[in-house]
Order: structure tokens, then sequence, then C-alpha cells
């Protein structure tokens, strides 16, 4: 009797621990993953020029004319 519960609380320890095992694993993982994926491609703005760009307005709340309300 004395070994079973010896055996459920050793049980239940390895079980915190693992599970902060898992915890911290995963933690680093994903820092791992971030550093790798912005070093490899970090984030390019680029601007791009020369495309005609024409915007209709007819028929939409942006074509009418501002109206106050007091």
């Amino acid at each position: 009797m004395i070994f079973l519960k010896k055996t459920v609380k050793r049980n239940i320890k390895e079980a915190k621990t693992n599970l902060m095992l898992l915890i911290i694993a995963f933690i680093c993982a994903i820092a791992s993953w971030l550093i790798i994926a912005m070093t490899i491609y970090p984030f390019v703005s680029k601007t791009v020029t020369d495309i005609p760009i024409s915007f209709d307005t007819i028929g939409t709340s942006a074509h009418r004319p501002c109206q106050r309300q007091l």
C-alpha cells in the first residue's frame, strides 16, 4: 500500500515536470521559428510606380456632396 502511494506521488510529480518541459519546448520552438523566419524572409516593402489607377465614385456615398447636420 505504501509502495502504491509513493508510485502515485512520483507519477504526479513526473507528469508536472513533463508538462513544464513541454511548455518550455513549445515556447522555444515558436521563438526559434520566428527568428529563422525573420532572418530568411525579412519584411520588405516595395513601391510600385507607373501604374494608372482610376476611381469611379458615381453612385456611391463618396460622390454625394457633404451635408451638414445641425
